[in-house]
């Protein structure tokens, strides 16, 4: 859970000390409203794998769920790289309440196990985390929908702000936190690969992740170097989907990771 917040901070830092990048959540149409909802949500939950999680039926969790819509809290207007900071600061709000549901109940299994070697422990936390996916699932698919498509909004503008910063700028903290965004692009898209195979999720669902990801995928393969990349197409080559359209999902993630185009971010810090 620790490394989880320090992605955060690594990615915020990116941008943080940056005085032209003032945008604010309330020159975002629906931000405000988003940013009240989950924040309400995330306090609720408490610190990620401590204490139970509320059901999708929950008020607080059912606003959150309603506020988290691309449309409604971005518009249709083109985005602005001065709307970054903001922009991956409302991408991190649905990460956080998607992986406090993945990891639920986290603490209480590893106090029942303290003499487990590591890899029993990391076994038995797979186990646990796939089985919150399952259970619950409609609100981390609608959170991981909403964090795919928002991070692919930031990625360009990421590129841009990158890609002007003087060589001095491009500080240990920002290449860091460049590296923690393309550990968690690759995170997203594998998530979603290993998704493709799970019975236990509702078709609707295990669709709405994959299309997340296809609809994201342009937008996160400048940002990967080639090796991740690789990484992805390796593993939705050797997925066994549930569907033929889950395959159709599959076949396009492949096509899109295959780009062996070393442009944009993909050079830098690398």
């Amino acid at each position: 859970m620790r490394a989880h917040r320090l992605k955060r901070t690594l990615l915020i830092a990116l941008v943080a000390s940056t005085p032209w990048m003032a945008a604010h959540a309330d020159e975002l149409p629906g931000a405000t409203a988003y940013s009240r909802a989950t924040d309400a949500l995330i306090a609720a939950l408490g610190e990620p794998g401590k204490g139970p999680v509320p059901p999708a039926s929950d008020p607080k969790v059912r606003a959150a769920l309603a506020s988290a819509s691309m449309d409604a809290v971005f518009g249709h207007s083109a985005a602005q790289t001065a709307e970054l900071r903001t922009t991956m600061q409302l991408c991190t709000k649905a990460s956080q309440i998607e992986v406090t549901y993945i990891f639920a109940d986290a603490a209480s299994l590893a106090a029942a196990h303290p003499n487990a070697s590591p890899a029993d422990q990391q076994n038995a936390m797979v186990t646990l985390a796939n089985r919150n996916a399952e259970t619950y699932q409609d609100v981390i698919v609608p959170m991981i929908d909403f964090g795919a498509r928002c991070t692919a909004r930031a990625m360009p503008l990421l590129t841009d702000f990158f890609l002007k910063l003087p060589a001095d700028q491009r500080t240990p903290i920002r290449l860091g936190g460049l590296a923690q965004a393309r550990n968690g692009l690759l995170n997203m898209m594998m998530g979603a690969i290993a998704m493709t195979q799970q019975q236990g999720l509702s078709e609707t669902n295990r669709r709405r992740v994959l299309a997340a990801a296809v609809a994201a995928a342009p937008a996160f393969v400048p940002v990967l170097v080639l090796a991740d990349r690789k990484k992805i197409v390796t593993a939705a080559s050797a997925a066994h989907p549930l569907t033929a359209e889950d395959q159709a999902s599959l076949t396009a993630l492949i096509k899109a990771f295959s780009d062996d185009r070393c442009e944009g971010l993909c050079p830098i810090g690398t």
